[in-house]
Formats: structure tokens, sequence, C-alpha cells
């Protein structure tokens, strides 16, 4: 796999990973994510609730965030 993506991604700096878990344990439910991935609850009547935060650069305080962290962003 890592041959593969090594010689069909464009760059490997362009590129990323994105992580996304939900744990529910007796009537609590807890979610996290990295980058993208986005969890969502949606109950009997449809509702639909967004349980994490999407970490992506056109977010300002994301931008920040990497930016204080040492990273850089294009």
């Amino acid at each position: 796999m890592h041959e593969s993506v090594r010689e069909n991604v464009a760059s490997s700096e362009l590129s990323g990973s994105t992580c996304c878990l939900t744990l529910i344990h007796g009537h609590k439910i807890y979610s996290a994510n990295c980058g993208d991935s986005r969890a969502i609850l949606v109950n009997r009547q449809r509702k639909i609730t967004v349980l994490t935060n999407d970490h992506k650069v056109d977010v300002e305080i994301e931008k920040k965030r990497i930016i204080a962290s040492g990273g850089s962003v294009r």
C-alpha cells in the first residue's frame, strides 16, 4: 500500500490524513476527529447534530493553530 500511495500521489507535501472516532458508553457519546473527517448524530426524528469540528486550513483558528505549532499553510 505504501508503495502504491508513493507512486500515485503527486506530492506527499500536499497529502494528509483524517480520523474520526465515536465511542458510545452507556448514555454518553464521546467523539474525536483529526482533519476534515466529521462525526454526526442523527436521531429517530432525523434531527442532525454535528459532534465534531473540521480541522481545515480555511478555518482561521485552525490556520493559526497550525502556524503556532511550527507547521506551514499554503
